[in-house]
This record gives structure tokens, sequence and C-alpha cells, in this order.
């Protein structure tokens, strides 16, 4: 009948919210089950491998390519929305720390070769904003223990590893936590394009103010990571493309585009590593991930190839 029909299709999408939301819960299960054996064996062994492995979590390069993930794999805009917040946690970490100036600890505690100034600490500024946001976005219980421990543990793994004094990982977090929470209120009050365009335009701010007045080498990386995200209404606008598109398909798509943004990254170390070579190369390497898996994705769902 009729309605019999009407009324399967809500069940059926339903049914597939409630399997997505499922599998989510158990990926996040197994990621927070891991980091929990690396981060106790950290702590028993000290061991300097090891939680440089956890400091990663809070590396901008990552919680790119993770935001990149949930863009092809599970939701559009979640995925850009964390990519404009981890861009902008960069900027502004990156000006902060010049504009301040303040010292590392002694290099002899260093476990890690590291530079520039101390404060805050951009991995648990990165960390915090990323990982906060996410939660905001998907407020799910196990990933509010993901989180909280990701945060937890990459803010304690610049302690461990000599690079930051508590200060700094504290104005660190703080400040991630805070930019999530300004991120969310913009979209709630104005919705998620302008969210991410403000986010987007303030991060070219921040990175040009960077530039001109300290000459930071990661001031023109997040003029070129910003500058791609401007174009989200395009991203949104075709969206589909990438929902109705196979899982297998989207995890060759999301391959292809991942590895298009390393390639165009490391290209560009060989051939020049200049500060505005390098601005290119980040805006190379976010185009080649976000826009990679459209024109593959139209071709896997082309009604062509479906007919075959």
């Amino acid at each position: 009948m009729p309605g019999s029909q009407c009324s399967q299709v809500p069940r059926a999408e339903v049914s597939g919210v409630r399997a997505s939301s499922r599998a989510a819960d158990l990926i996040t299960a197994i990621a927070l089950t891991l980091l929990s054996v690396v981060v106790v064996y950290s702590v028993l062994t000290d061991d300097a491998r090891t939680w440089y492995a956890v400091t990663l979590l809070g590396e901008e390069q990552l919680c790119m390519a993770l935001a990149v993930t949930i863009y092809v794999l599970a939701d559009v805009e979640t995925g850009i929305v964390l990519a404009a917040v981890t861009v902008a946690s960069g900027a502004l970490c990156s000006l902060l720390k010049e504009a301040l100036a303040l010292p590392r600890p002694p290099p002899e505690s260093w476990r890690v070769v590291v530079s520039g100034y101390a404060f805050p600490s951009g991995h648990a500024t990165v960390s915090a904003a990323f990982w906060s946001s996410l939660l905001i976005a998907r407020r799910r219980r196990i990933l509010t223990l993901f989180s909280a421990l990701a945060i937890a543990s990459v803010s304690y793994s610049r302690l461990a590893l000599g690079v930051h004094y508590p200060r700094d990982v504290i104005a660190g977090v703080l400040t991630g936590a805070s930019l999530a929470a300004i991120s969310h209120l913009l979209q709630s009050r104005l919705g998620p394009r302008m969210q991410v365009t403000l986010l987007s335009l303030a991060s070219i701010a921040l990175g040009l103010a960077g530039s001109s007045l300290y000459g930071n080498v990661n001031s023109y990386k997040v003029v070129g990571a910003a500058l791609p995200l401007l174009t989200y209404p395009y991203l949104r606008k075709h969206k589909h493309i990438i929902a109705r598109a196979g899982l297998a398909a989207r995890i060759l798509a999301l391959a292809a585009s991942l590895t298009a943004a390393a390639v165009a990254l490391k290209l560009s170390a060989v051939v020049s590593t200049a500060p505005a070579a390098t601005g290119v190369a980040y805006f190379c390497a976010v185009v080649l991930a976000l826009y990679t898996p459209l024109p593959l994705l139209s071709i896997v769902s082309s009604p062509l190839r479906r007919r075959f």
C-alpha cells in the first residue's frame, strides 16, 4: 500500500543512522582501548618514542587528515568544520607564541627536537580545539571518554618530552577549548556556512599578521590551508556526490585524496623551502584533499556506471 511504502522510508533512514552510530561507537571504543594501552605503557616505561606517538594526536597535519577522513566517510559538514577549527587553532597559537615570546625549558631537558617559543603549547591547543569540536558535533559517551583522554595525554606528553612547562599546556588546553566553544556559538547563531567562513577569514587574518609582524613560516602555512576552506558553500552544495557513494568507493577516494595531499607537500619540500612556497604547498594539499573525492565518486556513482 502507498501508506506503508511511505512509512518504510523513514524507518530505513533511521536504521541506517543507528547502524552508522553503532559503527562509529565501535571504532571509537577500539581507538580508546589502544590509546589507553599506549598511555599506560608510556607512563610505566617513560619511553620517549611512545610519548612522541601520543603527542601526534595534537599534530595539525594529523588532525587535518582526520578531518578529511570524517569529511569523506562520515559527514561533509562536520569534516569541514573540524578542518576550519584546526587551522584557526594553529593560526591563533602561532601568533600568540610570537607575540608573547616565552622560552621553552632548557634544551638539555628536551627528548625530541623542537623549535620556536613555548607559550601556549601548540599541540595542547590544537588537540583541545579539534577533539572538543568533534565532541560537540557528535555527543556520544564513548567519544567523551576518548576526547578527554586524547587532550589530557597529548598535554602530558609535552611535559614528559621536556619541551613545555605546565603553564604552556594549561594555556593551550584553555585556548583550544575556548576556540571550540566560540566555533560552536558561531554555528548555533549563524549556521555552518558563516561559521566556516568566519573561522577561515580569522585564520587568514592571523596568518597575515604573523607573517608581516614576525615572518613566521607557520603563518604562510595557515593562510595556504585556510583559503580552500572558503569554498565550503560549493563543497556543501555537492556533498550528495559523497553521500550517495558506497563505503568501499569512499574509502578508495579517501586514500586517493590523502595520498595526493601528501605528495603535494613532499614535492614542495624538494622543490623549495621558501615560506611563500610552503604556503602554496599547503593550499594545494588542502585543495587536493577536499576536491579529489568529488570527480572520483562522480564517476563511480554516475547513471552510466550504475547501469552496469
